[in-house]
């Protein structure tokens, strides 16, 4: 059976993964047609240090984001089903995904992605 510690990293994982990463993508093409952010409900989607570097970089950062932050759903998909790989994938994305999460100011995955860490710590000896 699955600690609850790996049950509810597993669902931050897929949550954080799908929300950020599902939604990366249609900002990256409204902000290639319209060169700016669109705002969501009353909030510049994405805004945040990385606007600095223009809209073309800022583009393929968040593109770059989307795709990583579905590599996400990936390792939470392998957690619920308790293996170690999802552990240490979720580690190291979690590691790189850190800096989008400060570059486009990511309260959300900000605080979830710490506890995620530290929920996949509590459980690690329970994956295979």
């Amino acid at each position: 059976m699955r600690p609850l510690s790996i049950t509810v990293a597993s669902v931050l994982f897929v949550v954080i993964g799908l929300g950020f990463g599902l939604s990366a993508f249609p900002v990256a093409r409204y902000l290639a047609r319209h060169h700016e952010l669109p705002i969501v409900f009353g909030i510049r989607a994405f805004a945040g240090p990385f606007e600095r570097f223009g809209p073309g970089v800022f583009g393929r950062l968040l593109t770059a984001y989307g795709v990583l932050s579905l590599l996400e759903v990936l390792a939470g998909v392998w957690l619920w089903r308790g293996l170690k790989q999802g552990a240490l994938l979720g580690v190291v994305l979690s590691a790189v995904n850190a800096v989008f999460w400060v570059g486009f100011a990511l309260p959300i995955p900000l605080i979830g992605g710490p506890l995620r860490i530290l929920l996949l710590m509590l459980g690690w000896r329970s994956l295979r």
